[in-house]
């Protein structure tokens, strides 16, 4: 299969001007369910779909499916393109066009329009979506833990949370950011008078606005290739974790409501085959094959996400080994690869009412915030993914 003619970067497309990076797509605040103020009911946005196609003799009611990423095609999208380089998409009949844009600012705006049929969001914008009523649909989630972190330079004698008072905090412009920084705030115990003496500053995306000394500590994804370069050049930081601090998740898939009502089967085996692909980003012994897999895709976009001085293939391997520590879910080990744990996504939108953008009579009951009707249709009982012989 010919991959490299079916993947297409866009520069630029009607839908915004700035598009979410890094190890978590997200976007800036005026996204649709993102993360400004809500409106409506939240609606019913989880639970199984209420009506079904049935397959049609010749074979999925769609076989074709377009897909939009928000970032570079790098390892935080390895399981889906590695689904596609590695032929599992083809295995179950399907025919699945990738797109990678770093322009587009509202892509739940983009996927209830039709222009695609999954779009990899944030569980941020995902319950910002379903508190202002749009009908979107969790598919699977594709990384079970954020890798939303904080670094500062290895000599700064900042180590952690506790050190950030007097010190210039550089934060992208995004939900989780904005919704996680004072989650860690109140978990740490950190007053109203020692965050005031912290310096937030909104900042670009590169990590070089900490080694150049705009900012003290800065948000940053330990799994981008930017960051792993540094490391691999010797350079030393001292990392927060959100993780340590919240269940919250990295991206999630989604659909339209009406899509999913619609070809339910051309979903779940969506889903079958990204399982598959995201099964083998969870072997070690995969290390080299995703990392090969992942630097074809970056050349093929002219994606220049590396530092000088470093191997792009080792930055990769890198980029792999950090996603061990960030991809799985525990609830994964019993329901399988991609479950939408509720509870993470009920944690999520909790931020998101502390914070002012989700109003508490907008917010989706635990029971109704996610959908794991194709996950469970490919995996048994006890999360073993189903795959055709």
């Amino acid at each position: 299969m010919n991959t490299v003619n079916r993947r297409r970067f866009l520069q630029g497309t009607g839908a915004g001007v700035a598009a979410g990076l890094a190890g978590c797509t997200g976007n800036n605040n005026d996204e649709d369910g993102g993360d400004g103020g809500d409106g409506g009911d939240g609606g019913d946005g989880g639970g199984n779909s209420g009506t079904t196609t049935t397959q049609s003799d010749d074979g999925l009611s769609q076989s074709s499916v377009n897909v939009l990423l928000t970032y570079f095609p790098d390892m935080v999208f390895s399981p889906m393109t590695g689904a596609d380089e590695f032929g599992y998409f083809e295995q179950v009949g399907l025919d699945v066009s990738i797109d990678v844009s770093l322009s587009v600012q509202n892509p739940l705006q983009v996927l209830v329009g039709g222009e695609y049929d999954v779009v990899v969001g944030t569980p941020f914008s995902y319950t910002t979506a379903l508190a202002r009523g749009i009908p979107v649909e969790t598919v699977f989630t594709t990384i079970g833990n954020t890798p939303l972190s904080y670094a500062a330079q290895g000599d700064s004698g900042i180590e952690g949370v506790a050190d950030w008072p007097g010190n210039v905090l550089g934060l992208q412009n995004e939900a989780d950011r904005n919704w996680v920084t004072p989650h860690i705030y109140n978990e740490e115990g950190i007053s109203q008078s020692q965050r005031d003496e912290i310096n937030q500053r909104f900042v670009g995306y590169s990590v070089t606005n900490l080694t150049e000394g705009n900012v003290d500590v800065l948000s940053m994804y330990p799994t981008n290739s930017d960051y792993n370069s540094l490391r691999l050049r010797g350079e030393e930081f001292n990392v927060v974790e959100a993780k340590d601090y919240t269940n919250a998740g990295g991206n999630v898939a989604l659909a339209t409501e009406q899509f999913s009502n619609e070809h339910p089967d051309t979903l779940r085996e969506f889903t079958r085959a990204w399982s598959k692909a995201c099964e083998d980003s969870l072997d070690e012994s995969n290390k080299t094959k995703f990392a090969e897999m992942t630097l074809d895709r970056l050349e093929a976009v002219d994606a220049n996400v590396f530092l000088e001085g470093v191997d792009p293939i080792e930055v990769e391997k890198s980029n792999f080994e950090q996603f061990l520590e960030f991809r799985p879910d525990d609830s994964w080990d019993e329901n399988g690869v991609g479950y939408n744990d509720p509870g993470d996504y009920a944690e999520v939108q909790e931020m998101g009412v502390s914070v002012g953008a989700i109003s508490e009579n907008a917010a989706t009951a635990e029971s109704d915030l996610v959908s794991n009707t194709y996950v469970e249709a490919v995996h048994s009982s006890d999360g073993e993914l189903q795959w055709p012989n």
